[in-house]
């Protein structure tokens, strides 16, 4: 008959060569997935096919860089609390006995987040060339900065434990770290913050 398409051909069939195959094919298909491939399983990066379509490449160039060291994580830190304390001097929360000591912590809190949240990084980490990213390289958003900042808190909390575990850890995660899904990486100075 005219204007109708041609005949599809037969689907795959157990053969003798194993299911999904045909008789004339010379080898059995094999779905993607399946490949192999030789990554080490504590790789630095993550795959760009790891990733959801939105993000593409860009996303993913942050987690490309190397782990910040803890020395390098430490002087941010230091520089941060500079920052904070001069604020905190401006601000006239300094007065000890007063409900300025927790706030002081707020303001911390607040500081920390907001950067991330904005920059992925703060002032310090600007200075140091370091940047806050998540794990499967994807845009640090408000909460998992929140979650970062609160665990940043228990971190502390506990002799900066959490905080020493950077040391011990492959990846050079924190407590906060792990928790938020967050590494720290070292930028050049050409990336814009």
């Amino acid at each position: 008959m005219k204007g109708e398409p041609p005949p599809a051909p037969p689907p795959p069939g157990n053969t003798p060569e194993g299911p999904g195959t045909q008789a004339d094919d010379a080898l059995p298909l094999q779905p993607a997935a399946a490949v192999q491939t030789d990554l080490p399983p504590s790789a630095n990066y993550v795959a760009a096919t790891e990733l959801p379509p939105s993000i593409g490449y860009a996303g993913t160039e942050l987690v490309l860089y190397p782990k910040a060291t803890f020395n390098e994580r430490l002087l941010g830190l230091a520089l941060d609390l500079i920052v904070i304390a001069i604020a905190v001097q401006l601000i006239g929360l300094d007065r000890h006995g007063d409900p300025g000591e927790r706030l002081t912590v707020l303001l911390a809190l607040a500081y920390h987040v907001t950067f991330w949240t904005l920059r992925g990084t703060t002032l310090g980490g600007i200075i140091c060339q370091l940047r806050v990213v998540r794990t499967d390289g994807r845009k640090l958003e408000f909460s998992d900065a929140l979650i970062r900042g609160l665990t940043g808190i228990f971190s502390i909390a506990v002799v900066g434990l959490g905080f020493l575990w950077i040391l011990r850890d492959p990846e050079r995660q924190g407590w906060h770290d792990r928790v938020a899904g967050t590494y720290v990486v070292k930028v050049p100075r050409a990336v814009p913050a």
